[in-house]
């Protein structure tokens, strides 16, 4: 299992190999989840790879943003300068830049957790397009992810220290909606942290599963994460050092992990998730008379490679001095020996010289002399170290990757009309001017309702369900069962949110439709979706309409009113389950709460999104969501879109659409 450490700059990088990191990742100038940071020059980047390879440490290189379709050649661009560069992997979200880059290189791929994987399915998904490691979701408990690893062939990476994001990640649009800083572009304004009436309501403590390091390995997690790109040398050096401690089997210390909370924390840490206990006690803030207590960032070399060598007298009185390194590569050096006067050399001056490994990655494990009857000088065991760990270090430089750079045409089918659908949260919501809507949504759990059968008889309506968002392995055969409840009732159609539903829902015979969960903001992407077999995509909604325009075909469409989700939580911030109830900012804008499946919270913007009396590009359908609307107002905002009739003058948004880029 491989201890994996930020890098946020130059100086944290070598902080991080000097912590004993067994890779590192960091983002360049564009297109990662931490623009803010420092990050990387290309320059930088290449220094960076090339002694991380020195002393055998890998490099991720985060690419995980959504990517328009506009910047799909610049991103391109990106990659193949760092696959030239060395890198091992690429961190990606975007589903079509994944796509392109299996294509081009062959450079191995890993998931990001803004890809919103949590279940196994979706795990052995995102393997069958391409990917060779997930990032989970850092809301799975211990069951959760040892269901994951025990039912797949790729590794799995498991967030183990650093910031909490309140939302699971990737589903999060309140900074992007209100501030036009989107986290899935990498410029989160961190809304999360700010107060709300009643407190902090959405700031999580900073996660540490340190007493838990050697229990991951034994689980079968590939790769332990640890958060903090925007964070010192000082922190990297210490919270690396402090994980690979705990790899190499030194026992948990209190203390550690205290000292680990006096350098950075937000009132401490939480284990929650991953103990399955989420609640209050997991949320915190970092508060103004904290200490800032300054780490280390000692410069002496983590020694993690061990080195074996051994040297065999040959009848010439040559000597053959062979090394290998743990992780298999291996160099000879050729000495010549002398007819010994008062001494012979053995294993103790073999042992000498090859203790003498200075700032190199290496410690010396063992040493074998072969043979008798031999001098040899000091200074040529020193010569043959020198030689061997010189002819290591070139091996370890040389760049195995290629890529291979294509042109990806965007060839649309555009659409001719827009048609309207609707989708509602409760059966009571829809109005007698439904019959206007080509569509009608509403929640699996609502269709699931003993009233829905005989609603849907009355109406001659034929619903299609609406997937939750969020649906992990345990609740799975729920899920399953529910979906066989509504085939019954005649419902073939799905809107899917998640990758990692897909294949249930095929498997099952199901007509899927992709939701706005499934953050498609290029052609690439939309191609793929429609490719495994999904009938329309909804676009993301924070492209503009510009963009939508550039990728919009008939089986595409856009969320056209409501309140935009912001997030989706498995903590629980409400204060009384299932009542209406809203989160208070400081500028007195109310978010509605609503509860989600599995106890989940969703977050809704204040103001809703008003389209109707704008000239949007052509779409194949605008979907109308209703959250909190009664029958009359759903039924004047159905009007306002279908027959142009009437309009609302307050607290309306025009979400990202009109943004400029």
């Amino acid at each position: 299992m491989e201890i994996l450490a930020p890098a946020g700059s130059f100086e944290a990088l070598k902080a991080a190999v000097y912590g004993g990191a067994d890779a590192v990742y960091f983002g360049t100038e564009n297109f990662n989840a931490r623009k803010n940071a420092k990050n990387l020059t290309r320059d930088e980047i290449m220094r960076g790879i090339l002694f991380c390879r020195e002393y055998g440490v890998k490099t991720a290189a985060a690419l995980n943003t959504l990517i328009s379709q506009k910047e799909m050649d610049e991103a391109l661009y990106e990659a193949e300068f760092l696959t030239k560069a060395g890198i091992s992997s690429f961190i990606v979200q975007d589903i079509g830049l994944a796509s392109v880059l299996r294509q081009c290189t062959n450079v191995p791929l890993c998931a990001s957790t803004q890809a919103s994987c949590h279940s196994l399915d979706g795990v052995n998904t995102l393997a069958e397009l391409g990917f060779s490691r997930v990032v989970l979701a850092r809301e799975l408990e211990k069951k959760d992810i040892e269901t994951i690893v025990q039912g797949t062939r790729i590794e799995v990476e498991v967030f183990a220290h650093g910031a909490l994001c309140v939302c699971y990640s990737g589903q999060c649009y309140m900074s992007s909606v209100i501030g036009a800083r989107s986290g899935n572009r990498g410029v989160c304004a961190q809304p999360c942290r700010l107060p709300y009436k009643g407190g902090y309501r959405l700031s999580l403590k900073d996660l540490c599963l340190l007493k838990y390091v050697k229990e991951l390995e034994n689980i079968g997690v590939s790769s332990l994460k640890i958060e903090g790109r925007m964070k010192s040398p000082e922190y990297v050096y210490a919270v690396t050092k402090a994980y690979s401690d705990a790899k190499k089997g030194i026992p948990y210390d209190p203390e550690t992990e205290k000292e680990l909370a006096r350098i950075f924390s937000r009132d401490g840490f939480t284990n929650a998730y991953f103990l399955g206990k989420p609640g209050a006690d997991m949320f915190g803030i970092r508060k103004e008379n904290n200490e800032h207590v300054k780490g280390t960032s000692n410069k002496t070399v983590c020694k993690k490679i061990g080195l074996s060598v051994s040297a065999n007298i040959n009848e010439d009185m040559s000597v053959r001095i062979s090394a290998i390194t743990d992780d298999g590569f291996t160099a000879e050096s050729k000495v010549t020996g002398l007819k010994p006067q008062n001494r012979e050399s053995g294993a103790e001056e073999l042992h000498k010289a090859f203790s003498r490994l200075g700032e190199t990655p290496y410690f010396l494990k063992n040493t074998e002399f072969n043979g008798s009857g031999i001098f040899i000088p000091q200074s040529r065991l020193n010569g043959a170290r020198r030689e061997i760990i010189e002819t290591i270090k070139k091996m370890r430089l040389i760049n195995t990757n290629c890529f291979s750079a294509k042109h990806f045409e965007n060839i649309s089918d555009k659409p001719t009309k827009t048609v309207y659908e609707g989708q509602f949260s409760s059966i009571e919501q829809i109005p007698e001017a439904a019959y206007r809507l080509s569509k009608i949504w509403l929640p699996l759990t609502v269709l699931c309702e003993k009233k829905a059968p005989s609603f849907i008889e009355e109406r001659k309506i034929k619903p299609g369900a609406i997937m939750p968002r969020i649906c992990e392995d345990r609740e799975y055969s729920l899920i399953e069962k529910m979906l066989r409840q509504i085939n019954e009732l005649g419902i073939t159609d799905v809107l899917c949110g998640n990758i990692g539903q897909i294949n249930l829902l095929y498997k099952m015979g199901f007509t899927i439709h992709g939701d706005f969960g499934l953050n498609v903001f290029n052609a690439v992407s939309r191609d793929t979706y429609l490719k495994m077999g999904l009938s329309s995509i909804t676009l993301s909604f924070e492209l503009n309409l510009p963009q939508i325009s550039e990728i919009s075909t008939k089986n595409t469409g856009i969320i056209a009113y409501g309140r935009l989700p912001f997030m989706i939580m498995r903590n629980c911030i409400k204060t009384s389950c299932g009542a209406k109830e809203f989160l208070t900012d400081r500028m007195h804008k109310n978010f509605l709460i609503t509860c989600s499946f599995g106890c989940r919270n969703e977050l809704f913007n204040s103001d809703k999104l008003w389209l109707a009396d704008m000239k949007i590009p052509p779409v194949g359908f605008a979907r109308l969501l209703f959250t909190d609307e009664d029958t009359k107002e759903a039924e004047k905002v159905i009007n306002a879109y279908v027959c142009s009739t009437g309009t609302i003058k307050e607290n309306i948004t025009r979400g990202l659409y009109r943004k400029k880029v």
